[in-house]
């Protein structure tokens, strides 16, 4: 076995029984490096969390073992609980995750092997006792609705703050001077006043309108749009214009408008699966705005008020 190798999976434990997310991720960062995997570590609340990101996600099965292998056998008082994500590198959310709670293995005599011992006998796929992933608590449905604000990334919001998925056409939308760049102008919304506002530029990422600027002629307008709620994708003219997928979302009796590339679909997840978002898994951008992360759907939840008070709107939105 390599002397190199040996001493860097050491370096991994004696990290982790000393409990420093800084000195975990250095070490993980050096054992992983050849794989072109990058770790960061951060505590939150009762349980360490760490991120692998690589240039493809790293396997989860892998990173799972070698990570539940070596917290399980350095018994640290300190690490009680990991939440591993695997993510892509330029990806907004974690391409999957698992949760991990570790109890010191029991007392056995056979010998228990270290990471590297184990990896130089190849993947096993067993589980070990000393991890459970289960959970006890009661199941909680409710409905999302699913939807790309990015080219890649999709999100969801709670359905019960979604009323009405619009396609807009763009000639029915009033451009106002002098506006936020996320904000494309006001609707006339069954005699109200709609402001539309351009999420993916609103978090922080690709405008979901940047087509619009440079068309000068009617048959650049002939865009890919989707129908409300269908998830298919189709070309969509209204007097030779195109349409902006809308969706009107209300928290008591504030309305916006948030413009998508693309709404997917409703579905059903499980409330109890909603963790707190972390730093280390989201950008400074979209953190704010973030209610929670559903882990097994490896989903962002947005937050309907954050989206309706955002400061870069309250000038224009709530005058």
């Amino acid at each position: 076995m390599n002397s190199n190798f040996k001493n860097q999976t050491h370096e991994i434990s004696t990290s982790i029984k000393q409990g420093n997310p800084e000195n975990i991720a250095d070490s993980l960062n050096r054992y992983f490096a050849p794989q072109g995997i990058r770790a960061k570590v951060a505590w939150k609340n009762a349980y360490l969390g760490i991120l692998l990101e690589a240039a493809q996600s790293p396997n989860q099965e892998e990173m799972v073992e070698i990570i539940r292998q070596e917290f399980s056998d350095c018994a640290s008082e300190s690490v009680k609980a990991v939440r591993l994500y695997g993510r892509q590198v330029g990806q907004v959310t974690p391409a999957w995750c698992e949760e991990i709670t570790i109890t010191q293995s029991p007392p056995s005599d056979n010998h228990s092997l270290s990471v590297a011992d184990w990896l130089s006998q190849g993947l096993k796929t067993g589980s070990s006792p000393a991890i459970t992933t289960s959970s006890n608590k009661q199941s909680e449905l409710s409905k999302f609705l699913r939807f790309y604000f990015s080219p890649e990334d999709t999100a969801l919001l709670p359905l019960k703050n979604v009323k009405e998925v619009l396609n807009i056409p763009l000639m029915g939308i009033l451009p106002v001077p002098h506006m936020a760049d996320c904000l494309i102008g006001i609707y006339n919304y069954r005699g109200e006043i709609l402001w539309l506002v351009d999420l993916g530029a609103q978090l922080g990422f690709i405008s979901s309108t940047e087509f619009i600027q440079g068309i000068n002629s009617p048959a650049e307008l002939a865009i890919k749009t989707t129908t409300a709620l269908t998830g298919k994708t189709g070309i969509t003219l209204n007097n030779d214009l195109p349409t902006l997928t809308v969706i009107i979302v209300q928290n008591e009796d504030k309305h916006l408008g948030i413009v998508v590339p693309k709404v997917v679909d409703i579905e059903m997840h499980d409330l109890q699966e909603m963790q707190y978002p972390s730093e280390e898994l989201f950008s400074p951008n979209i953190l704010p705005f973030l209610k929670g992360y559903l882990i097994r759907s490896s989903s962002p939840v947005l937050d309907i008020n954050s989206l309706i008070e955002d400061s870069k709107l309250k000038l224009y939105c709530h005058n």
